[in-house]
């Protein structure tokens, strides 16, 4: 055991000892009140020296001590502050503990009607279980589950939409899209683009803001997801198939519309236009 671990235990031991004093009729007649103050503080410095010593579970189980104590004494946002403290010491030792306590101080946001503190924590959340930090296998593959992950970007983007942070809430909103496409809910993901299209203002700060999430990822004929090995540059013989069809190539001028056409279409209008015509072709615009 190293020196700032045994000093941090020295603190948690004194913080216990000051709570044990403080109890009884002669505890609350003597300051009772401000021993309890004395202890959080102790557990507070505890649980930074347990962080100098990299001892992350004991830091995150001294915070979570501080906050309940908080809790008690009616310091509603402290204790919130402080479960918030042991989640981030929690991610880097067991990222359950650490959605438990982001739970707990979500909890006492929402009573308080800070939301978008709240919006914040929830995606905290999503983040951990997108990247399967919370393990037991999910519906991502990896360890990841999408499903969690897409629950709390959902209550999310809810949140900070009603406190009209628009941005944030447009960026929960591609994370549902892109997982629920990867767990084949298309519906669910094309509602979410659809309703992109419709926020011409959110579509012109994507480029500047270097978005990373494609609303392009259906083909343009046959409106199917397409992954990246399957995508198709829309070439000059697609566009003289359209021009055959008396067609048109519409809203490729537009930042929301699909650019990509998938294997399987530009293989059946190949073999369509060369006379085989099994395809059943309609116009895209059909597909809306």
């Amino acid at each position: 055991m190293g020196d700032n671990e045994q000093k941090a235990m020295q603190l948690m031991a004194e913080a216990e000892k000051k709570l044990h004093s403080s109890k009884g009729f002669f505890g609350a007649l003597f300051g009772g009140s401000a021993k309890v103050d004395d202890a959080i503080e102790c557990y507070q410095r505890a649980a930074n020296t347990f962080k100098m010593a990299k001892n992350w579970g004991s830091a995150g189980n001294a915070f979570c001590e501080a906050a309940g104590l908080h809790a008690k004494a009616g310091s509603r946002h402290d204790a919130a502050t402080s479960f918030v403290d042991a989640a981030n010491c929690y991610k880097k030792s067991d990222p359950k503990d650490a959605v438990i306590c982001l739970m707990k101080a979500i909890e006492i946001y929402t009573d308080m009607g800070r939301f978008t503190l709240a919006a914040k924590h929830h995606q905290s959340i999503a983040e951990l279980y997108e990247a399967g930090d919370c393990g037991g296998g999910g519906s991502g593959g990896g360890g990841a589950d999408l499903e969690r992950a897409i629950s709390h970007y959902e209550q999310a983007a809810d949140y900070f939409r009603g406190e009209e942070s628009n941005s944030s809430a447009n960026k929960c909103l591609l994370k549902v899209a892109q997982y629920a496409a990867q767990l084949e809910k298309y519906d669910k993901a094309v509602q979410i683009y659809e309703q992109w299209e419709m926020h011409s203002t959110v579509m012109k700060v994507i480029p500047v803001r270097g978005c990373v999430t494609s609303l392009v990822i259906f083909c343009y004929i046959c409106g199917e997801w397409t992954g990246k090995t399957q995508q198709k540059n829309i070439r000059d013989f697609v566009k003289r198939v359209f021009a055959h069809l008396k067609l048109k190539l519409e809203n490729q001028e537009k930042a929301w519309a699909p650019h990509k056409i998938c294997r399987r279409c530009t293989e059946d209008l190949c073999m369509w236009y060369k006379g085989r015509r099994t395809f059943l072709f309609c116009h895209p615009s059909d597909l809306v």
